[in-house]
């Protein structure tokens, strides 16, 4: 009885977790349903979505620190649902900028890149990640030999300093929040450094 109770309890708190990554989702889409995006509603969606993929990174890579540290039971079975979610926010990203934003104009698209280095480190942070989601299965897992696996989703550590790289570059005047953006995501890859070395 214990065993399904609990088991009761994971799935519920997994459907609870997934809801509230959904959140943003569902809040994009409030704020188009009510006319609510402004002036230039494109941008801002790309503006949102990017700022989300921003967050699910940092909140993937402050999973384990915040196991170890507080000893929060069961958190690091949703690692895998917080990166997954970085990817699904990051492809909402890209399909807007590239195809609402560009209509999958890619020569408009590289001319934007040469102008805008940002840009190449935002594909670059994106381009990681599909790898690391197409591999995110208990197959792939097993079929790399974990070694091999842990080593190329540790790949995941340089999407998110291309990630705080896009976002630096973006801001042209206030840079104290992508600063402090940066700064997270420094101490949270200084100490995933100090774990794997241990």
């Amino acid at each position: 009885m214990e065993d399904k109770s609990s088991g009761k309890r994971d799935r519920a708190l997994r459907a609870l977790i997934i809801i509230l990554c959904l959140g943003p989702l569902l809040y994009l889409i409030l704020l188009a349903l009510t006319g609510s995006l402004g002036a230039n509603p494109i941008e801002k969606l790309i503006r949102l979505t990017g700022t989300y993929t921003y967050h699910f990174i940092i909140l993937t890579l402050a999973v384990t620190p915040v196991y170890d540290i507080l000893k929060i039971n069961h958190v690091q079975r949703y690692k895998k649902t917080f990166g997954l979610f970085s990817f699904f926010y990051a492809s909402l990203h890209f399909m807007l900028y590239a195809g609402v934003d560009h209509f999958f104009n890619f020569m408009e698209i590289f001319e934007d890149m040469i102008k805008h280095k940002r840009i190449y480190a935002g594909v670059g942070a994106y381009l990681i990640l599909i790898p690391l989601a197409v591999t995110s299965t208990n197959w792939a897992k097993r079929t790399l030999c974990g070694g091999r696996w842990r080593g190329l989703h540790r790949l995941f550590y340089l999407s998110a300093i291309a990630a705080a790289a896009h976002y630096l570059l973006l801001v042209k005047r206030d840079l104290k929040e992508p600063a402090i953006y940066a700064a997270i995501v420094l101490l949270l890859l200084l100490y995933r450094l100090r774990h794997i070395r241990t």
